[in-house]
């Protein structure tokens, strides 16, 4: 877990062009329930590198993947 302040300046850091708004959900849905200062960064790393391929692939190099499906906290309808 790091400190959300932490989170954001990360983020920041690397050049991702959100709004407050975006930012303010994305600390929302990662935030800790025991530490609410705290973002669950270790959850957020995982569900990031979801996207490009699954975890433990070179386990199963014959494994044939399915689509990605975004979770519901990008769609732009929420």
């Amino acid at each position: 877990m790091i400190d959300a302040t932490k989170f954001r300046t990360t983020l920041y850091a690397q050049k991702l062009q959100l709004t407050t708004e975006e930012y303010q959900l994305l600390e929302d849905y990662f935030r800790d329930e025991t530490f609410p200062t705290k973002i669950r960064y270790f959850e957020f790393n995982e569900m990031i590198e979801g996207i490009f391929t699954q975890k433990d692939l070179e386990k199963d190099p014959l494994k044939t993947l399915s689509g990605y499906k975004a979770p519901s906290i990008l769609d732009p309808k929420n």
